[in-house]
């Protein structure tokens, strides 16, 4: 019995956001500040333009088993409040293409039927680093099964 091994969905993610000029334009592209986790070698020039995606849990689809529905939280970092908000509103749509019927895509082998956001953005200061950040959790619809 062969073992059915799920796409990678955060790498996904992450290569998506990784896509588009208008974030690698301000996160940069060498190495770009786009990740699952804090990096070290972003810590000098913060607080700068980074966004990190942290997946939070989630529960099974009600429609199938080859379903997921995932929490995913997205961190926007800014060198100040407002421009960290600014690239949480460039990161959404990314996230979130068109109307919810239609907003489904295929990244690096992970099949997304949508990506919701769960609330509006909130903007604040990180209490031990005073780095500003905008934070946004998504609902993601994805499929467990990877396509080519």
């Amino acid at each position: 019995m062969a073992v059915l091994v799920q796409p990678n969905m955060m790498g996904a993610l992450i290569t998506r956001l990784r896509s588009f000029s208008e974030i690698t334009a301000l996160v940069g592209t060498s190495p770009p500040r786009v990740a699952s986790e804090f990096k070290r070698a972003w810590t000098p020039a913060m607080p700068t333009y980074a966004i990190r995606l942290n997946r939070a849990g989630g529960r099974p689809s009600q429609i199938d088993s080859f379903r997921k529905l995932s929490r995913v939280d997205v961190f926007c970092y800014g060198p100040d409040i407002t421009r960290a908000d600014m690239l949480m509103e460039i990161v959404e749509p990314a996230l979130c293409p068109g109307a919810a019927a239609a907003n489904g895509f295929v990244q690096s082998g992970c099949v997304f039927f949508g990506i919701e956001p769960e609330t509006d953005a909130i903007v604040t200061l990180d209490p031990d680093t005073k780095w500003p950040y905008a934070w946004m959790p998504f609902i993601v619809d994805w499929s467990v099964v990877p396509v080519p």
